[in-house]
């Protein structure tokens, strides 16, 4: 009984310590404002987790809330968008495009690489982005004082 006791006592104070739990906390992202016209921009190097060169075909883009662990979660995603692979690093996505039909709010952006053969990188993100393209009412009560 004695042995069980200190077993436990050390779990619980490896949990005290190292916040509960072994498996990485995803935090939400700071959100950054989006201005109209502006993109979303991202780099790859071409090469596989191996360091060899890849041929890439495009990069999805997922847009999420900033509650989604990450877009491979059940009904996490609200609007994946596929960008062609065509130029050099970075590669972009203009804010109406990946927002359509979007309200305001704020949103996470992940991206991944998607080579010739279909295979899928892992996710890369959250980017917290805060999307408001509903105007201010116009001002009131111009006088002279």
């Amino acid at each position: 009984m004695r042995e069980f006791a200190i077993v436990f006592s050390i779990v619980i104070l490896g949990a005290l310590i190292f916040g509960g739990s072994t498996a990485a906390q995803v935090l939400p992202p700071v959100p950054v404002p989006i201005l109209p016209g502006q993109s979303v921009v991202w780099d790859h190097t071409k090469l596989d987790i191996q360091g060899n060169p890849e041929s890439l075909a495009s990069f999805d883009v997922a847009l999420t809330s900033t509650a989604a662990a990450s877009p491979d979660a059940a009904g996490a995603v609200l609007r994946q968008v596929s960008v062609p692979e065509g130029g050099p690093s970075p590669w972009s996505i203009v804010d109406t495009e990946l927002f359509a039909g979007q309200g305001p709010g704020v949103y996470a952006v992940w991206v991944r690489a998607v080579d010739t053969t279909g295979n899928r990188s892992s996710w890369h993100g959250p980017l917290g982005v805060a999307w408001d393209r509903v105007v201010p009412a116009a001002p009131s009560g111009i006088r002279v004082q």
